[in-house]
């Protein structure tokens, strides 16, 4: 991303927050705990939502994300 570390904070937070508002409009602080319980699940926001989170992101990053393999980490170093 082209984002700094800070700002990729304060918009995943703004973007957290505005999840939460949509699960939960009466309670926010329970509509955070809805949609975190959703990821910890694994069920797919996109659905919940009836949004493609995937179509905000640019063409070339979105690809490269969902076909990156984890890489190791070697636990000699540290």
């Amino acid at each position: 991303m082209m984002l700094s570390e800070g700002e990729q904070l304060r918009v995943g937070n703004a973007f957290m927050r505005r999840l939460a508002r949509q699960m939960n409009p009466a309670n926010p602080v329970l509509g955070t705990r809805q949609v975190i319980n959703l990821m910890d699940a694994g069920q797919s926001l996109s659905e919940r939502f009836g949004v493609d989170f995937a179509t905000f992101l640019p063409e070339c990053n979105a690809t490269g994300m969902l076909t990156r393999k984890p890489q190791s980490i070697d636990e000699s170093q540290g």
